[in-house]
């Protein structure tokens, strides 16, 4: 899949707006957008880096970034959700209403909607494969290729994660 190049960000720094927590060693790329509508809000735990340009959008709730996880450039967040400890979200990756489960890695370019059938999530975590399927808003895992691989050099980028 072809994804689009993205613009460099007019600012070197991220815009935060409404109710917003974040950690101290949280780490956030020029151009990102962190906006919580009245009654909303987002937080960012300990260890998280966001890339360039994502927007993180939290509407008629809250948004919950857990320790250790890491957004790639371009990704969308609206809504509610919970991305999980040490989770990875792919390039461009766009979560409307739903979350991921910790260790959960997306493909770049993903579209992940609470509206959309739990087939259409390529998401991928440590969890045995016959677990029982679970009634939350979490996308059913599939395989994602390259997953050790990227664990591995995660694990030697920052080892005191």
């Amino acid at each position: 899949m072809h994804l689009p190049p993205l613009e460099p960000p007019i600012s070197d720094r991220y815009f935060a707006s409404g109710e917003v927590t974040i950690a101290a060693d949280v780490v956030i790329a020029p151009g990102v957008l962190l906006i919580a509508e009245a009654d909303s809000r987002i937080e960012i735990a300990s260890g998280v880096c966001i890339g360039l340009g994502s927007v993180i959008h939290a509407r008629g709730g809250a948004i919950i970034i857990q320790a250790g996880a890491l957004l790639a450039a371009g990704v969308l967040i609206v809504g509610q959700s919970i991305v999980g400890r040490q989770a990875c979200l792919g390039a461009s990756t766009t979560l409307v209403n739903t979350s991921i489960e910790a260790g959960g890695v997306t493909a770049p370019g993903s579209l992940l909607s609470a509206e959309m059938p739990p087939t259409t999530a390529t998401v991928s975590s440590s969890e045995p494969a016959g677990r029982s399927p679970q009634s939350s808003a979490i996308a059913h895992p599939t395989k994602v290729y390259g997953k050790e691989q990227f664990l591995r050099m995660r694990q030697s980028m920052f080892p005191d994660r």
